[in-house]
């Protein structure tokens, strides 16, 4: 019982901040974002102290890849060398391609030691980290945030996007990047990128990149969809 009320609440929390923040009149005024959800964006991380954190490290794991760049002597370890040599590989490509390259080389590393219920994480590894002992869902979304980033998509076409997965009754994580007029969704369930609006059985929870944060209401009434 314990356990289910922790779960719950790490499922509510983001809507409990939200109703905080703006109000139950902000609705009304607030934009359709993705997934045709309702949605509040705010520049305070400080609700997300996990993601404050893990933005440490991918500005350490930043570094130490920046330092392996730009001289092979200064690379620690093989694995650092790798991911780097991934982002080279991949420099240069047209967006489209880049997000299937970037989404088929997280879905291939650390899958062992994903976690099997979907929990809520306490600690969000970092890239490198990641790629050296494995993680959950959210270790692969940042995994891909943080190379994305490498290869110069801006931090305002991306977002990390936590969601509750109605098909497989799970938290999950998954990486949101704008392109063009919509949205893409980069998962580890699947190594194709699909369009936001083909994941429909995804209800997003809350969202960050390195500035911002969004939390996420419906938009439409429950049972709709299932009525068509």
């Amino acid at each position: 019982m314990r356990a289910a009320r922790k779960y719950l609440a790490g499922l509510l929390f983001p809507l409990l901040v939200a109703t905080t923040a703006y109000g139950a009149s902000g609705q009304a005024s607030a934009p359709v974002g993705i997934f045709g959800y309702i949605e509040f964006a705010s520049d305070n991380l400080a609700a997300l102290p996990v993601w404050r954190d893990a933005l440490s490290r991918i500005a350490v794991d930043r570094e130490r890849g920046r330092a392996c760049d730009a001289d092979a002597a200064r690379c620690t370890g093989m694995i650092v060398t790798v991911w780097r040599a991934k982002v080279q590989e991949l420099s240069g490509l047209e967006l489209e391609r880049q997000l299937a390259e970037v989404n088929r080389y997280a879905n291939g590393q650390g899958k062992a030691a994903r976690p099997a219920g979907g929990e809520a994480i306490e600690r969000w590894a970092g890239p490198i980290e990641f790629l050296e002992q494995g993680g959950g869902a959210e270790a692969f979304a940042i995994l891909k945030f943080a190379t994305l980033r490498e290869l110069g998509i801006a931090n305002e076409a991306l977002r990390i996007t936590i969601v509750y997965d109605t098909l497989r009754n799970r938290r999950h994580a998954v990486v949101v990047v704008r392109h063009g007029t919509g949205f893409r969704v980069l998962d580890t369930w699947s190594d194709a990128v699909l369009d936001v609006e083909r994941l429909k059985y995804y209800v997003p929870l809350y969202s960050v990149n390195e500035t911002t944060r969004w939390a996420h209401v419906v938009n439409r009434p429950l049972g709709r969809d299932k009525a068509k």
